[in-house]
């Protein structure tokens, strides 16, 4: 079976950056997001293409990608509960939002004590985001989770290399194209 990414917030950097690794790493990935018109389009295609810009301009098709709205919190945590690893790249000021979708997984996830062990990714620019994130988590959760919370759910923090061209998009293009630089780190 596949192992599956969860990645919230399907935009540049969730769709140029994050989506690709996953993929490059023999994984499919759920995005979870608040765009509807992005969401159908990842689950009726099941792929999309990530346009390189450089020197020697390429387009990389990234497969194996689905995804789910944000307001659908028992498809979240469903797909949480399954998931190898998850991941954000929303902004500081939506992750708080996250937090109820998370707060759900982990008690999907964890109502089965042998469950293995999840790690979030935090591709956000917040100093302490993983303690943020950790904190806002356990508002949502009753006290009989809040060791699993400690003990099994890594908030982690990473620095994101990938640039975004500032792109013209015309009324008539791609809801699902992104532009990226090669540089990826």
């Amino acid at each position: 079976m596949q192992p599956t990414a969860v990645h919230f917030g399907a935009g540049n950097i969730g769709r140029g950056f994050l989506g690709q690794v996953y993929y490059e790493s023999g994984m499919k990935t759920i995005f979870v997001d608040i765009m509807q018109p992005v969401v159908d389009a990842l689950r009726q295609r099941g792929r999309y293409e990530i346009h390189i810009a450089d020197a020697n301009p390429r387009t990389v098709t990234v497969e194996h990608v689905s995804a789910v709205h944000a307001s659908d919190t028992e498809a979240v945590a469903e797909a949480l509960a399954e998931a190898a690893i998850a991941s954000t790249a929303v902004g500081a000021g939506a992750l708080p939002r996250l937090a109820p979708l998370l707060a759900a997984g982990v008690r999907k996830r964890f109502a089965d004590p042998a469950a293995p062990p999840l790690n979030v990714i935090l591709a956000e620019n917040l100093m302490h985001a993983a303690a943020f994130l950790r904190d806002e988590t356990r508002a949502y959760l009753p006290p009989a989770f809040y060791g699993v919370l400690e003990d099994k759910v890594g908030f982690v923090e990473a620095s994101i290399g990938r640039m975004v061209p500032e792109a013209q998009r015309g009324a008539d293009e791609d809801v699902l194209r992104v532009t990226v630089e090669a540089y990826c780190e």
